[in-house]
């Protein structure tokens, strides 16, 4: 579980509680602020990915240690170094993150070592709906959807290109009032 204090690791057989600070060189700004957690997603190799608000981490659930991920200068580079909210590893271990500066989505290919930002571009439609990411979602076909503030994502992995999805009101095929997704889900038998 991850909290304002760190993460905490709870034996449901026992009923112990261990709890598990990061220790970087952020802790002087504020030890408080570098522990707490917004986001976790299982990896792979025994690894939690944890989102804080001071970085992203790995944790290592054998050796029971944080470290930084390899590409967190390039993230740095790219303006996305803290508040991950979202963090989520896809079936083929490419890590997504989107963080609360609405810097846009971040994509990290451990195969290429490539970190690339899909940025919300008004004049052109193949680009993310908006910098704001409420959402990352894989469907059973491993296809990436992206919820934001602005509508749905469709991500095309061969062309590297979203296709947005508005969601009208009621009544009315132009509205975005329904823009906004705060959840995604695959509906079954269809």
């Amino acid at each position: 579980m991850g909290g304002q204090s760190g993460l905490h690791e709870l034996n449901r057989i026992t009923g112990e509680h261990t709890l598990y600070k990061i220790k970087t060189w952020q802790n002087f700004l504020s030890y408080r602020v570098a522990n707490h957690i917004l986001s976790l997603c299982e990896g792979t190799k025994n690894q939690l990915w944890v989102g804080a608000k001071l970085g992203l981490y790995i944790f290592d659930k054998t050796k029971k240690s944080f470290s930084v991920p390899i590409f967190s200068n390039q993230l740095y580079k790219a303006g996305g170094i803290n508040n991950w909210h979202i963090v989520f590893v896809d079936k083929g271990d490419c890590v997504w993150l989107a963080n609360l500066m609405n810097k846009g989505l971040f994509k990290y290919d451990p195969l290429s070592s490539l970190l690339t930002c899909f940025s919300y571009d008004s004049t052109d439609e193949n680009t993310i709906s908006s910098n704001r990411i409420t959402k990352i979602y894989q469907d059973s076909k491993e296809t990436i959807w992206i919820g934001t503030q602005n509508g749905l994502n469709k991500y095309d992995k061969t062309s590297n290109i979203f296709k947005r999805f508005y969601l009208a009101g009621p009544g009315d095929i132009n509205s975005r009032s329904g823009a906004y997704i705060t959840d995604i889900i695959e509906q079954q038998n269809i």
